[in-house]
Order: C-alpha cells, then structure tokens, then sequence
C-alpha cells in the first residue's frame, strides 16, 4: 500500500494540473487504481520479504534447528529407539 501510494500520488497530482477532473470523478478513478497496484505489487512485495529472510537465515531458513525443534526432534528419535 505504502508503495503503491507513493506512485499514485503523482499521477493524481499530474492529472490534476493537466486534466482538472471534477472532484467526483477522481474518487471513483483513484481508489481503483490503487486497488489494482496494490494487488499486483502484493505478490512481488511479498516474494522480496521472503528472500530477504532467506538471504539472512531468518524466520525458519536457517540450518540450525531452534530449541523447540530440537526438543522435538530429540523426543521423535527416542520413541523410534526399539
């Protein structure tokens, strides 16, 4: 949303100075527009955070397990344990 306001806001403000729509006119064209970028920038947004957090080893990349996980995976191969 933050990134599809800062692209909007200019191509209003441009319309405005060349156009000069009636008032009504842009509040059925703008909250459609930023309706549309936001949800076509909402996967590439969220494809980017998550390589982030892959690049960084964070929220569930890294290698080494977290203390749950290893709890639990220490639990698992004791009751595998004939």
């Amino acid at each position: 949303m933050l990134i599809a306001g800062h692209l909007i806001i200019p191509l209003a403000l441009e319309m405005k100075r060349h156009l000069d729509p009636p008032l009504i006119v842009q509040f059925m064209i703008w909250p459609v527009v930023l309706l549309i970028f936001t949800l076509l920038l909402l996967p590439v947004v969220k494809g980017a955070l998550i390589g982030i957090q892959w690049a960084n080893r964070m929220h569930g990349f890294s290698e080494e397990p977290t203390p749950g996980e290893y709890q639990q995976n220490r639990a698992r191969h004791e009751m595998e344990k004939p």
